[in-house]
């Protein structure tokens, strides 16, 4: 069991190196940008390497994860978990190779499928790199399998660092195929050295720690098909984002050329407080709930509690920073001859209908969490297919009037409705969270929100004011103008929700 102390420490250092990780990507988008540009090309690769990039969310980073880390921790002895890994390891690859034969066999219709707005030539470019990308899961899913028993160890770091050396070798390949003029095709077999390379680096560290793989006996075999099931059960709910961006995506194919690459690009800018600080942090929580969930549930609704806490602490300002700076993230990394002005307008309304789901979309990772700890697998497959029904049904209601924006919308509107089921289902497994605690925190939380956020927004625009009315205007008027000013406050803003947290009478667990 780790100290509350060590969970925060562990959740540093998995949130820096996925930070790493995140700003690599983000250097990756904008090299992406200049290779592939905004278009049909661009929107072709994004359909494409969707598929399998989605599989990796479920295999790698979601549903298989989350089953594992509790399946293994049940395996007290290292004899008996080099068995179940054997087992886990020959169940799971072998479905990856069945879901990569399908894809292959049905890349044109698959495509057909999900982006219907497509022309015959964009359709038959998406289903042609769609078939040189499926493979990517396989090296994925082999690195995720092996991560889970280090992170069940509590060996977090490398596991922690494989994404960011993904993004370093993926970075190099677009340089290579932008410096040599080379296709697209050639930058998908680079992202398969990529996959294959991270899975050697963390399959190296297993071992290291003298990890190993055993034959299966009868013994384990219970423990996988318990495992299975789980799985079967989980990947809906825990891949609920993924199956939401699909379903954006084939609406998306029906607006104008370019809309699927702004809807990417906006939710990028999502995955860097969900998967630095929200993945970071359950990441570290999953195998202390599982431990908790065996031996005291009172103990196990305490912590959830507290873990609510935290999330709500992290996301809310995040939350406001990132819809207030929304447009100036856009144009100070993304304007190009490329990425036009309407293009950043577009994907910033885009990233703030996202943005305003955050909150729900992080406290949804929790719970789900919480959940599988628990091995209570058949209730949220069900809630999260009724999050689908209300995304698919906000999509086809804000389509028309709000354009792009409007799938952002539907998305942020179905996280809000799992919440509150995933909250229903807590409290009927009986894991109370309580509400009337949750809405007195938050309601303490927004008074030291506007305390501190006014009176910094008031002097904001009065330096703003003060450097058009006396000729320092050219300072803002640069590409980085607005963050010279900007960037401090939003710092000031955190380090004084930081600093007066205590005297605003919000007490946390994992940090005080």
């Amino acid at each position: 069991m780790l100290h509350r102390k060590t969970i925060i420490k562990k959740s540093m250092q998995i949130g820096f190196l996925t930070q790493i990780s995140r700003l690599l990507g983000m250097v990756r988008e904008l090299l992406m940008i200049r290779y592939l540009g905004i278009g049909m090309l661009s929107d072709a690769f994004i359909t494409a390497f969707k598929v399998p990039n989605s599989l990796r969310k479920i295999f790698a980073e979601g549903a298989l994860s989350t089953v594992l880390v509790p399946a293994i921790v049940k395996q007290e002895h290292t004899n008996s978990l080099a068995k179940f890994m054997t087992g886990a390891f020959i169940l799971f690859e072998g479905l990856c190779i069945i879901i990569i034969a399908i894809g292959m066999l049905y890349a044109k219709p698959f495509i057909h499928f999900i982006a219907p707005g497509f022309s015959p030539e964009q359709k038959s470019i998406t289903s042609s790199l769609l078939l040189l990308l499926m493979p990517f899961i396989f090296f994925v899913s082999t690195a995720s399998l092996l991560s889970g028993a280090l992170q069940s160890k509590g060996k977090f770091l490398i596991p922690a660092f494989g994404p960011a050396f993904f993004n370093i070798i993926f970075l190099i390949s677009i340089g290579i195929c932008m410096y040599f003029n080379l296709p697209v095709s050639t930058l998908c077999l680079l992202i398969l050295c990529s996959a294959f390379l991270q899975s050697v680096m963390i399959g190296m560290t297993y071992f290291y720690y003298g990890l190993s793989f055993s034959f299966v006996d009868r013994t384990t075999l219970p423990y996988l098909k318990n495992m299975f099931w789980q799985f079967l059960l989980c990947w809906p709910s825990v891949s609920f984002s993924e199956i939401n961006l699909f379903i954006d995506t084939t609406f998306a194919s029906l607006l104008d050329p370019g809309a699927i690459s702004l809807l990417y690009y906006a939710n990028r800018f999502m995955g860097i407080p969900l998967g630095v600080i929200i993945g970071s942090l359950t990441t570290v929580l999953l195998p202390q709930f599982s431990r908790i969930a065996l031996h005291s549930k009172k103990r196990l609704t305490f912590y959830v509690f507290e873990s609510v806490k935290v999330v709500l602490w992290i996301t809310i300002p995040v939350m406001i920073l990132m819809i207030c700076t929304s447009y100036h993230l856009f144009y100070t990394l993304f304007l190009s001859p490329s990425f036009t002005i309407e293009h950043v307008e577009k994907a910033a309304h885009v990233l703030q209908a996202f943005c305003l789901g955050l909150p729900f979309l992080a406290l949804n990772r929790l719970f789900l969490n919480v959940l599988y700890a628990m091995h209570k697998t058949n209730v949220p497959p069900f809630i999260s297919g009724v999050a689908v029904l209300v995304n698919i049904t906000g999509n086809m209601l804000f389509l028309d009037r709000f354009k792009i924006t409007g799938l952002a919308l539907a998305t942020s509107l179905s996280a809000l409705f799992q919440m509150i089921f995933l909250i229903t289902a807590l409290h009927y497994y009986k894991c109370h969270l309580s509400i009337k605690k949750c809405a007195v925190f938050l309601a303490k939380y927004m008074i030291q929100l506007l305390a501190v956020g006014l009176p910094l927004l008031f002097i904001y625009f009065g330096i703003k004011t003060f450097l058009y009315e006396n000729g320092f205007a050219f300072i803002l008027n640069t590409r980085f103008g607005f963050w010279y000013i900007a960037l401090p406050f939003c710092g000031l803003y955190i380090v004084f929700l930081w600093a007066l947290r205590k005297k605003a009478k919000l007490h946390l667990f994992f940090i005080d």
